[in-house]
Order: structure tokens, then sequence, then C-alpha cells
């Protein structure tokens, strides 16, 4: 008995010197394999600090810690990072060491840092994979063996920082602290990948407004997946926005060069909150604690194809009913909310079969009102547009209603009375009789001043009169900081430019006593360390073509 146990014993423990040992026998050849496969395949820097390797975390697969990974760009992208990862960890068939290619099972990354850059020009940091001919000249075939397998089953990023800057939208969307995990039979061609995804903060910017503002956002996906015919299948899909509740069914294929898509969307919330809760930023504060009431509905559709020169046709349906809402520190409110949109472009937007209708639009702030109508069809063809907005606003008022930030200040009145129905080829054949455009809006005395910005704002006066054939700036006086303005003069063609995308064209006469530029100047520098990783990158800023 003892002879048995002394023999137990010694293999028990030459099993466990031959765990500890056995990684250290492939951790040259799992060194050599990452760096030849990053370098036989990307146009970057890749580098990393450490790699180790375990057969216990995962045991009987082999668990690979790599630490300090790092994906810088080249060239135009030069030193900036696409990719960092405090550790990625891969699990690794432990028999797939002993044939030509490694096999990984499972990937896990620990607080990476994700940036995808578009420039204006479309070039992107991220098309970084070699072309054949770099294939070529590196003396790579896929004919040699050795590498990597992808065959994951599981993969996870906890507290990651995802980016995606694409100047051609123009678009950013920021995720922080983003936590994801995924499970799918990637080896199949057709299967079911379950995903679900949590981040404490998404800010959205689109053409300069910020319309998310560090949202909490958490995403439950279940997409079929067919990679024969390239095609997604949303099944269980549910998307939270602060309180926004949305719902997708559909599918999206990429058989080729073009995407076709079939989605519906919807939300399950009938409380005007939801919506609320997604008004942007620069709009409204913090809105958690506001006292609101009122039923809301959304939904829509994205069904077409999408490609550089076609966009796949639209709809939305979107009512408010009876809204409210009021901070719990100021002392007026915003109420009578009523909204009725509906957007059906089954063709796309400049398809004669588009409908726009914001068939209702009211809201009393601070007991002013607003109202809004507007019905646009036939655009692509011979637009039709009947509309009218009609408001009286007393600015101080919205500091009653929606807290500024602190030092900002805000003055001053808008009035607006404005009506216009007609086609727009009676404008073009200059048929002024059978075309309505007329009123007013008039700003007098507005006044803002913020601790963001160098210098006041203050339009002292601006009168903008409507008739069929232009608009009239007839009287505009401004000062901003020590620099005074003013202009008058008129657009020319300003619903064809609306409506078809055409020349607005103007001609404006302006004087100034003074215009002290060194007010519109920065004194600030930007550090190495910042441009390194917080620089934009710019591109050439040109003018709109379709402005004379």
């Amino acid at each position: 008995m003892k002879k048995f146990l002394r023999i137990t014993g010694i293999v028990v423990l030459l099993l466990i010197i031959a765990l500890v040992a056995l990684p250290f026998a492939f951790k040259g050849r799992i060194v050599e394999e990452v760096k030849k496969a990053a370098n036989d395949n990307l146009n970057a820097q890749f580098d990393f600090k450490d790699l180790s390797l375990s057969l216990f975390s995962n045991f009987p697969q082999l668990t690979v810690d790599i630490d300090g990974l790092s994906l810088l760009g080249v060239d135009t992208f030069q030193d900036l990072p696409l990719f960092t990862a405090d550790e990625v960890s891969l699990t690794v068939d432990i028999m797939s060491l002993f044939g030509d290619t490694i096999a990984i099972r499972e990937i896990s990354l620990e607080n990476p840092f994700i940036q995808a850059l578009v420039l204006a020009d479309g070039s992107a940091n991220y098309d970084i994979a070699k072309t054949a001919a770099d294939a070529d000249s590196a003396d790579v075939s896929a004919d040699n063996g050795g590498g990597f397998a992808m065959k994951v089953r599981n993969y996870s990023i906890s507290n990651g920082t995802i980016i995606y800057d694409d100047a051609t939208f123009p678009m950013r969307l920021e995720m922080l602290g983003t936590d994801h995990n995924g499970s799918g039979d990637f080896e199949a061609t057709n299967f079911t990948l379950s995903t679900q995804t949590s981040s404490t903060s998404v800010t959205m910017d689109y053409d300069g407004v910020r319309y998310i503002n560090a949202a909490g956002a958490d995403l439950k996906a279940d997409l079929g997946i067919d990679l024969d015919a390239f095609k997604f299948t949303f099944k269980e899909n549910e998307l939270k926005l602060n309180e926004l509740n949305l719902k997708a069914d559909g599918w999206l294929a990429m058989p080729a060069d073009d995407i076709d898509m079939d989605m519906t969307f919807s939300t399950p919330e009938t409380d005007f909150k939801a919506l609320l809760s997604m008004v942007p930023a620069e709009f409204a504060k913090d809105l958690s604690q506001v006292d609101v009431s009122g039923s809301m509905s959304l939904s829509g559709y994205v069904k077409g194809t999408y490609n550089e020169t076609v966009l796949p046709g639209f709809g939305v349906d979107m009512k408010v009913e009876n809204g409210r809402f009021k901070y719990p520190d100021l002392p007026e409110s915003v109420e009578n909310i009523q909204l009725d949109l509906h957007i059906d472009a089954p063709k796309g937007i400049d398809d004669p079969t588009t409908v726009i209708e914001l068939r209702r639009c009211h809201a009393e702030i601070a007991k002013n009102p607003i109202d809004a109508f507007l019905n646009v069809k036939f655009l692509g063809q011979d637009p039709m547009i009947d509309a009218t907005l009609k408001a009286k606003i007393i600015l101080e008022t919205l500091t009653q209603v929606v807290p500024l930030e602190a030092g900002n200040e805000l003055r001053g009145s808008i009035n607006a009375d404005v009506a216009i129905n007609g086609k727009m080829s009676a404008i073009e054949n200059e048929d002024y009789d059978n075309f309505k455009a007329e009123g007013q809006i008039i700003l007098q005395d507005i006044f803002f001043k913020s601790e963001g910005v160098a210098y006041d704002m203050n339009i002292i006066v601006a009168y903008l009169n409507f008739n069929p054939s232009h608009v009239e700036l007839s009287n505009f006086k401004s000062k901003i900081g020590r620099s005074d303005i003013s202009a008058s003069g008129k657009f020319d063609n300003y619903l064809a430019y609306a409506l078809k995308d055409e020349m607005l064209s103007g001609v404006f006469n302006m004087q100034s006593e003074l215009l002290d530029l060194s007010e519109f100047t920065s004194d600030e520098k930007v550090t190495s360390e910042q441009a390194g990783t917080e620089e934009e990158i710019m591109g050439i800023i040109e003018v709109p073509s379709n402005i004379d």
C-alpha cells in the first residue's frame, strides 16, 4: 500500500511538474507565431510587453496572456492608437500546438482602447490589412501553413473604451466603461451569435450637435448569421438608451458590394419621459429628477439597398400627446406638448413618392406658444410645400424652464409668423401669384454670455421678411465682443436650396466700425501627449459648393 501511494505521489508530482513546464516549451513558438501573424498581415506598429502561459486557468486548454498589447497606425495615422489593451487573454486548444496551426477557442480583452478614425477623404486607420502585393513581397503564402485558426466560441470585453470618429458623415461615437460578451459557433457557416453589451457612458455627436450625452446603454442582441449568403437576421434584440427602449426586427445582407436590408424598429414604452431622456444635451440638462407626464409612441423601418449612390427607403412615425416637464428648482414649465410626425420615403428621400408630414407640433414654453406645421411631397420632381410657423419666445423665460450652466446669461425675444404654400415650379417659372410665401421672423435684443466663450454675443435687431422669390434681411445689427456688424441684403432661391439642394445665392452689404479679430484666437497649445491621443485629424475645410 505504501509503495502504491509512493508511486501515485510521484506520478502526481510529475504531472504537476509537466503542467508547469509544458507551457514554457511552447512559449517560443507562440511568441514567434504572434509576431509573424502581425507582421505578415498588418501595415501597423504591433507590440506587446510580455506573454505568459498557463495550463491551470482553463485546464485542459492552454491560456495565453498578452500584456500591454498595442497596435499603432503608420503613414497618415502615424503613432495614433488603433487598439491597446492592458491584457489580451487567449484560450488555445492544447492539441493544436502539436499541429501546423494553433487554434484559438476564447478571447477576452481587459481595459481595451479601440479607436476607429475615418478622414474626410475616406481614408481609415483600420484599413491596415496588407494587400496581395504586400503579401507576395513578404514571401507569405497560404500554402505555407502555420499561424492561428480562429475557432472562437466565446469572447468578451471588460471596461473597454470604443471610439468611432467619421468625418465623412460627420459623426463621432464614444462608448466608455463598455462590457461586452458574445458566444456562437464561429466554425459553422450558419449559427446564432448571442451578445450582451453595456456602457456606462455613450456620447454621440452628429454634424456639430451632441444628440446623446453620457447616456447609459444596454443592448441584448441575438443575430442569426448565415455566412454563405452573408446575411444577418435580428432575432431577440433590445436596446436601452437612458430610459428609452427600442426593439428591432428584420435582416441585413451583404452578398456583394451592396448592402440589402429590411428592418423595423419600435419602442414598447408609452411614457413621454422615455423620449425626453434622449433630448440632446445641448438643449437640456440632466432630466432624471424632472417632473414629466404625457404619452408617446415611436416606430419606423429601413428597407432597400445601400451603396455609394443609393440609399434605402425609410419611415418614421412619432407621436407625443399631452407632454409636460418641469425642473424641480425652476418656477416655469413646458406644457401641452403635442407632436405628430410621419415620414414615409419608400424609395429614398429624393423620390417623388416621399411624404414628410409634421401634422402637429405645439408646445407652451413658460406660457410662450410655439406652433408648426409641415407637409412636403414630390421631392425630386416638383416639390410641393405647405408650412407654417408661429412662435413668440421671451428668452429670459427659458432660464426659468431649463437650467443654464453657471455663469451663462440669456435674454431677448424671438417672434415668428411665417406661411409658405405652393409648388416649386411656380417659383421657377416666376409665377408668384400661385405661390404663397409671407411673414416675418424678428430677433430683438438677444444677448448670450458664457464662461466658455471669451466674448459676449448680442444681436441687437434682425428682421427676416419672406416672399416667394427671396428672404430679405432688411435690418441686422449685432455686437460680438468689441466688434460690431451691421448688414442688409437678401437670400435668393432659398426654397430650391432647402428642397432640391440647388444653389443658394445672396447679396449683402456689411458695415463695421471695429473688427477685433484677436478675440477669436486662442492661446491654448496642444501638448505632445495630447497630440498622440486626442488631436483631431482634419481634412481640408471646404466651403459648400452650392452657396454663392
